[in-house]
């Protein structure tokens, strides 16, 4: 359910950026790499990852976007209660990234995130179901 909820959110992002003339880029791991590389000219790269509070029973989710520079332009970060799979908790935050990514009006943007299995269920038709840990 949260996968295809990404996978609307996505669809709806990609096709108002064509309108737009801009593009929203999804890294998908093909160049795998330990170093952090800078995004092309006139591009955000949108870093986004997440954490597993399980003493406390919460999961967050926050990225980093930054210019083709490497300068750092802003943040964001958020938790819920409850313990999901760390697959699920990157998911939900990818869902959240995208909305952020829109109200901050960037066009050409990649999404870079470390979850392999996150990035072929959004690919594919892989059904994620967010049950507890």
């Amino acid at each position: 359910e949260v996968v295809r909820s990404v996978r609307i959110v996505l669809d709806q992002w990609k096709n108002a950026q064509s309108r737009k003339g801009g593009a929203l880029l999804v890294d998908v791991i093909n160049n795998v790499s330990e170093v952090w590389r800078k995004p092309m000219l006139n591009t955000v790269k949108v870093n986004v990852d997440r954490a597993i509070f399980e003493a406390q029973n919460k999961f967050g989710f926050g990225c980093v976007g930054r210019d083709s520079n490497g300068r750092l332009l802003t943040t964001f970060f958020a938790s819920r209660v409850g313990l999901v799979k760390p697959e699920i908790a990157e998911t939900i935050g990818i869902k959240k990234v995208l909305s952020w990514i829109k109200k901050k009006q960037w066009a050409n943007v990649i999404i870079e995130i470390d979850a392999l299995l996150v990035v072929q269920a959004i690919k594919s038709s892989i059904l994620m179901h967010a049950f507890p840990v």
